[in-house]
Parts: C-alpha cells; structure tokens; sequence
C-alpha cells in the first residue's frame, strides 16, 4: 500500500519481498502436498474499501462476489462441516441470520441478538486500530473511554456464543471460522472473533 502510494505520487520506488514469491500473504504455497492460502481470501463490506483499492490500482482491480449460487437465501460464501453435516453460509447478515434460523428455529431470538452483538461490537474497532501506536498511556485508559470495547476484549468467543445460544451445533457453525484468526475460540478474544 505504503509503495503504491509513493508510485502515484511520483515517487520511485522498491519493494523488497523476504519470501521467494511476490505477494506477501496475498498468495498460496504448498506443502506436503497440500495448498495453503496464506492471508486474505474474503473481503466484507467491499463497498466501503473499494475507494481506496480504486486508488491504489487506478481502478484495474474488478471485484466479484465470491462463492457460488447454491442456496435460496443468497450467495454461499463459506462452507463449515461438522461431523456429517455441512452449512453452507450465505453472504449478508439477514441472508445468513434466515438461514441459521431455518435451520435452527428454536434459536431465533439467540441468533438475532448474537449477530446484532456482532455488528455492535464490529464497530468498535478505533482502539483496536490505535493498539499498534505507541501510546500505552491510552491502553489504561480505554475500559472508561470505550467500555463496550473492553467488555469484549476481556470475553471469550466461546463465553460470548454460549450465552446466546444452546444448541452444540450451532456454537461449531457460529464459532466455526476460528481459523481465520487461528486462537481457539475458548481463549481468543470476542472483539477478535
């Protein structure tokens, strides 16, 4: 990013890659066989990042909505197996609460208020942001600042699942992308889930 914007600027410049592959953790490697995707490969709410991707790229990058066509509520974007069940998960937050909710009726309430957490809590990012600077006089000072931040960076993923909802099965569909982050969902963070 930081060299893309030098490079509109004017600027020469070079990049250096420590990896034998350009890219960073934009591309794939493969070991023993298996292939591996090591970083990006889903991107929400395109519509607010687009104006900086447009910048960065001059426009070349088009955009296209992953996933395939499978399902009546929308478009599958990921795909969770547990056990000899699979839940193909569907883009958009109504898309995906309609569907856990025909799969699981008996959990409606829990899954609307368990995904209108998740929209809250997503919005509270700024102090996330901001723990990469130097400024560790603010970290004593954010549980008074932004307490819903703090709450939720001091709870489990699994703490947070499990008071919404009982049902085992779906605590693995809601818990299930740990991956991406790559803490079990019992000790990393809600505000990281």
């Amino acid at each position: 990013t930081a060299a893309a914007l030098l490079s509109l600027a004017g600027k020469r410049v070079i990049v250096l890659e420590q990896h034998d592959v350009a890219g960073g953790t934009l591309h794939t490697f493969e070991d023993m066989g298996v292939e591996f995707e090591t970083g990006l490969h889903y991107i929400g709410n395109i519509h607010k990042r687009k104006p900086i991707y447009d910048l960065l790229t001059r426009g070349r990058v088009k955009w296209c909505q992953m996933g395939n066509d499978n399902l009546q509520e929308g478009r599958v974007y990921d795909e969770i197996a547990i056990e000899d069940s699979k839940f193909e998960l569907p883009a958009g937050k109504n898309n995906l609460v309609q569907y856990l909710t025909n799969i699981f009726p008996e959990e409606k309430e829990g899954i609307q208020k368990y995904f209108d957490l998740v929209c809250l809590v997503a919005k509270r990012d700024l102090f996330f942001k901001l723990k990469s600077t130097n400024f560790t006089w603010l970290n004593r000072w954010i549980k008074y600042l932004d307490p819903v931040y703090y709450r939720f960076l001091n709870q489990t993923a699994q703490e947070v699942v499990d008071s919404y909802v009982c049902a085992p099965q779906l605590k693995c569909v809601l818990l299930g992308q740990f991956g991406d982050y790559g803490i079990v969902p019992s000790e990393a963070p809600f505000f990281l889930h």
